[in-house]
């Protein structure tokens, strides 16, 4: 019998902490192209979700016995992103971002696209982070913090989904998003 009081206690505290119980996950929000056709599931939860990288270039300047690293004005990096998300109650986004996809590429000709940034064939990704700042139950607008937004965005891979009955994980979805242009209010891509 001590272990169904300490367990009542365990499920209601996580009950009370709400949706929101796993503050290390990312929002990623949608805007534009064959998502603007959600209205209700424009916001997704990530778990896994992988910003781009990009660094400044130096070049080697030689003087007699010195050598000396010097920044070069060239950026190097790839323009994509990554998440990872679950389909149970996300399956309308998934839907939208594989008709997104059809949009823009055609798969079995490895075309993408070159009209990316015309109406209907690119969308916006905004990413948002947990802040620490709870504004009460049920309003999480100011728990989160924008950290990226990535503009004229197409996918470049989404991964299928596998259906088993072997396992109880639940299914998730990887996708591969290039961008031509993004904002970074925290700086955080630059290495």
């Amino acid at each position: 019998m001590p272990l169904e009081g300490s367990t009542k206690n365990y499920v209601s505290d996580l009950i009370k902490a709400g949706s929101d119980a796993l503050t290390n996950l990312y929002y990623l929000q949608f805007n534009g192209g064959e998502l603007e056709k959600i209205t209700n599931a424009l916001k997704v939860r990530s778990g896994d979700f992988t910003p781009p990288a990009f660094s400044q270039t130096t070049d080697t300047k030689n003087f007699m016995t010195v050598s000396v690293d010097m920044p070069k004005p060239e950026i190097q990096g790839d323009k994509k992103l990554s998440f990872t998300f679950r389909v149970d109650e996300n399956y309308l986004v998934y839907e939208a971002l594989v008709a997104q996809k059809k949009k823009t590429s055609i798969s079995n000709l490895g075309y993408i696209n070159p009209n990316v940034d015309k109406d209907g064939n690119h969308f916006t990704v905004q990413v948002y982070a947990y802040n620490g700042m709870d504004t009460g139950v049920g309003d999480t607008s100011g728990s989160f913090k924008k950290l990226y937004e990535f503009r004229n965005c197409w996918i470049r891979e989404i991964n299928g989904l596998t259906y088993g009955y072997d396992s109880s994980t639940p299914l998730t979805v990887k996708v591969e998003v290039s961008f031509q242009d993004f904002d970074d209010p925290e700086n955080l891509l630059f290495v």
